[in-house]
């Protein structure tokens, strides 16, 4: 019972940075109201509804019923719903990754906490700035009362390709770079050889300009006023 109840308290930090992706739609209802609003004042304008019936509708079309679909077609409530509940999913998973990666004991169910436990940590902070990132333009996009599903489905992508190539990048770098690579704490073998040899070449490179800018190379058989003592 009681390990229980650390799960799920656990589960429950983990779940909290999601709850700001929530919080704006239920304020941001009220401008998606005074849009429907906007367009049905446009409907109700002489001539406006005829001219779009005559056009794209059928007979005995209700001007009411046709304001509810066109506002529809791009702010339906269950587009949104199914947003928010994707970002919830994503960020309670990466946040649960994350503090696994840390040590924290929280439990996942069948093989999925050996994973967690074993992803690097660039996989962390690729989430991480990309749950910054999304959260500011999602705010962003409040303000400016431009914020659509579209918009949310792209912030749980944004993350889930940041943490995806976060650890991709970082290893192309490492290669490129020739530094040591290093897994689990231990430095491997061929990134040691990589490593060492890198050192070796600096160091003979600098051990030759240090020779040929103070000690000058003397002739044969010089004497010690030739050889610059």
């Amino acid at each position: 019972m009681r390990s229980t109840l650390v799960n799920l308290f656990y589960w429950t930090l983990a779940f909290a940075p999601s709850v700001p992706y929530m919080l704006p739609y239920a304020s941001y209802r009220r401008n998606l109201f005074h849009k429907r609003d906007a367009l049905a004042n446009l409907m109700s304008q002489k001539g406006v509804f005829d001219s779009y019936q005559s056009r794209f509708g059928r007979a005995g079309d209700q001007r009411q019923h046709i304001v509810q679909e066109l506002f529809n077609l791009y702010y339906r409530t269950s587009a949104y719903w199914l947003a928010i509940g994707l970002n919830v999913v994503v960020i309670t998973l990466g946040v649960a990754i994350g503090m696994t990666r840390v040590g924290v004991p929280i439990w996942f169910p069948g093989a999925m906490g050996t994973l967690a436990k074993s992803a690097p940590l660039t996989l962390c902070l690729g989430f991480a700035g990309a749950y910054v990132l999304s959260l500011y333009d999602t705010l962003r996009r409040c303000r400016s009362a431009d914020l659509s599903a579209y918009s949310l489905h792209f912030t749980w992508v944004h993350m889930v390709l940041a943490s995806i190539l976060a650890p991709l990048v970082c290893e192309a770098f490492n290669q490129r770079l020739g530094r040591p690579r290093v897994r689990n704490g231990t430095l491997s073998y061929k990134g040691y050889r990589r490593f060492r040899a890198a050192i070796g070449k600096e160091t003979a490179r600098n051990q030759r300009h240090s020779r040929g800018s103070h000690w000058p190379l003397a002739k044969p058989g010089a004497g010690p006023k030739q050889r610059g003592y």
